[in-house]
């Protein structure tokens, strides 16, 4: 999958490509009236078409009165018109764009997706599992190994080795949760989330054996609860030891290390190059006016746009 930059770096070549094409393709041709190149003929100031014999002092390409735009011959040739400039502005403000970009993302608080996992060892005699809690959440924050998740709206259970019938996902906030039962029914309640309904999710995908006991199983899902509420609270960060109630004092239920990343959301990206396209087209504009030329209408149709969404 693309990162960031390789995304904005390819936006920003695809630009500069649209604009030379664009460019290209509205250049006017320098040929005279006879319908043949000579580059050695006299040309309008303006667009270039070759004047020599015209019977009016308009242009017949492009309309410009002569005596104001100027008659350009092979002994006093005109300076490079805006569109070297243009594709000058557009590579230098790609290779500061990009970098800059970087680090805004890095240094800048921004809407963040955040993803928080724990996993649970369960080692009980008749209940033999791994579990992976994952938590998602979105937020403003700033880039960073470790962030502060905000509270996840909402939270997944499942099995890290696979083999499960299906996942047990619940929402923190209103205690709502939603699995499929041992007969392959969609059990989807809005709240009562407990060590019960974890209890009957191990159970419908056959985690515990039929012989332990009902209290012993919802002891564990307990546990379970308890290292995924330290989860979605902030807490877990260290390894957390549970179950010590069994026969011989055996840590039944070990959960790791609370494990949580963050990365820009697509918006950021999608704002950032906007952002950079309206400053684009801001200077090609510039640049245009000052040599008296009009925008190409693909391009200025094109800024206006991006211009009128920002």
């Amino acid at each position: 999958m693309l990162g960031f930059l390789e995304i904005l770096i390819l936006s920003a070549l695809a630009i500069a490509v649209a604009f030379v094409v664009i460019v290209r393709r509205r250049r006017p041709r320098a040929l005279s009236t006879a319908g043949h190149t000579a580059p050695n003929d006299p040309r309008c100031g303006k667009c270039g078409y070759i004047v020599r014999g015209v019977p009016s002092l308009h242009c017949p390409e492009c309309g410009s009165d002569l005596r104001e735009v100027g008659i350009v011959t092979p002994a006093h040739r005109r300076a490079a018109g805006p569109f070297p400039h243009a594709v000058i502005w557009t590579l230098v403000l790609l290779l500061v764009a990009v970098p800059v970009a970087g680090l805004l993302i890095q240094a800048l608080p921004h809407w963040r997706q955040y993803t928080t996992s724990r996993v649970v060892f369960l080692q009980h005699p008749e209940l033999n599992v791994i579990l992976r809690a994952t938590a998602t959440a979105q937020g403003i924050g700033r880039a960073g190994p470790r962030q502060d998740a905000p509270a996840p709206r909402t939270v997944t259970l499942a099995s890290d080795k696979g083999g499960f019938r299906s996942d047990l996902e619940f929402e923190p906030a209103t205690g709502a949760h939603r699995y499929t039962d041992a007969s392959g029914a969609r059990v989807d309640r809005p709240g009562g989330f407990g060590p019960d309904v974890i209890a009957a999710w191990l159970t419908a995908n056959n985690a515990p054996s039929n012989t332990m006991a009902p209290a012993a199983l919802r002891a564990r899902a307990a546990d379970v609860e308890t290292c995924v509420t330290e989860m979605t609270a902030g807490r877990g960060s260290t390894f957390t030891h549970l179950g010590r109630e069994t026969p011989g004092g055996v840590q039944t239920v070990t959960a790791h290390p609370t494990f949580a990343h963050s990365r820009p959301t697509a918006w950021n990206t999608v704002a950032l190059i906007v952002l950079g396209l309206v400053v684009w087209w801001l200077g090609v504009s510039v640049i245009y006016r000052r040599h008296g030329v009009a925008v190409p209408e693909g391009a200025a149709s094109a800024g206006a746009t991006l211009a009128g969404k920002t």
